[in-house]
């Protein structure tokens, strides 16, 4: 007696490898998708990091301004 739960026909495993394929292209997609959101929040943290960089800089170079006008202009 053959077990017939087991005796699938070549439309079913068609149907079955297509299932397999669209899965995939999803999975990809997926993955496409999360390593873009990723590139993105590294360029935002990147960014983020130089802008706060500038700024404390520029805030240094301020401060060092002002105490150098003040030194000058005590004289």
């Amino acid at each position: 007696m053959q077990n017939i739960s087991t005796h699938r026909t070549d439309e079913q495993i068609q149907q079955d490898n297509a299932d397999v394929r669209v899965s995939m292209v999803h999975f990809r997609e997926s993955q496409e998708a999360r390593a873009e959101r990723n590139r993105q929040k590294k360029i935002r943290t990147k960014t983020r990091y130089v802008v706060n960089t500038r700024r404390a800089i520029d805030q240094q170079r301020q401060q060092e301004h002002r105490a150098f006008t003040l030194i000058y202009s005590i004289d």
